[in-house]
């Protein structure tokens, strides 16, 4: 019974935490040619490239604004602007795709 190759997944799957327990699933999906390809992760990447908005990220909790390219400086730029979630200032904002930006 221990030895059954889906219970020693299940003890693998079971055993890993948080982000392991993503890891492991899209290793043991991509083992069985059901999860995403290296190829189809690429495509993803050069999508969200091309898309349309830009994506800001809140430093203090995290949450993500997704403007229309050219319109941040619109929103960030009032001077009443703050975070829905934690009231922090539009400096807290931050674009991801900048990897100038430290907190990128």
């Amino acid at each position: 019974l221990l030895l059954n190759p889906l219970t020693l997944l299940l003890i693998l799957y079971f055993s890993s935490a948080g982000l392991g327990r993503l890891i492991w699933t899209k290793r043991l999906l991509r083992l069985f040619g059901k999860g995403p390809t290296k190829e189809m992760e690429r495509a993803k990447a050069e999508e969200f490239e091309k898309a349309p908005y830009q994506v800001f990220e809140c430093d203090n909790c995290g949450m993500e604004l997704r403007p229309a390219k050219g319109r941040a400086e619109v929103i960030f730029g009032r001077e009443r602007f703050r975070c829905a979630r934690c009231g922090a200032k539009a400096s807290a904002y931050f674009d991801i795709a900048n990897l100038d930006d430290p907190r990128a």
